[in-house]
């Protein structure tokens, strides 16, 4: 596999685990009942935004095309549509639990990628920057986590 292919293969999968988890969140937002963890988790959206924006420049700057996230839809199903189930219980516990899986999932995605990957330094940089994004928002769910138990 190319060097170029083999990054952005694998900005592609952050891009698409990303994706992934912002629309969790969307849901998360629906179907929650707490003010300050609806706006908790609009602020998550909006950093998965970000991210996503940042990736697919990325993925483009190594001169390939960013992935459908349309194509990763199925999936979605399989992972957080267990949510639908804690929903159904307006369980801000069991949301908050899931929401702290897929972001241990994701923080260890970017630590395979960013330890098997000879990557230029602007990309390290920006992948760093995002990994500690998601280390934040994994300690402020545990936080909220806490106050709920």
């Amino acid at each position: 596999m190319e060097y170029r292919d083999k990054i952005s293969n694998g900005l592609n999968e952050l891009l698409l685990k990303n994706y992934h988890t912002q629309k969790g969140y969307l849901n998360a937002i629906e179907n929650v009942e707490d003010d300050r963890l609806k706006l908790f988790f609009e602020r998550c959206v909006a950093d998965k935004n970000k991210f996503d924006t940042q990736l697919r420049h990325e993925i483009v700057n190594f001169g390939t095309k960013p992935q459908s996230t349309d194509s990763f839809a199925e999936s979605l199903n399989r992972n957080w549509m267990n949510l639908k189930t804690l929903f159904s219980n307006n369980s801000e516990l069991m949301v908050l639990e899931e929401a702290i899986k897929e972001e241990k999932s994701n923080l260890n995605t970017y630590d395979d990628f960013i330890k098997n990957t000879k990557l230029p330094k602007s990309t390290s940089n920006m992948l760093q920057a995002q990994k500690a994004s998601i280390r934040n928002v994994i300690d402020t769910e545990q936080s909220y986590l806490k106050i709920i138990l």
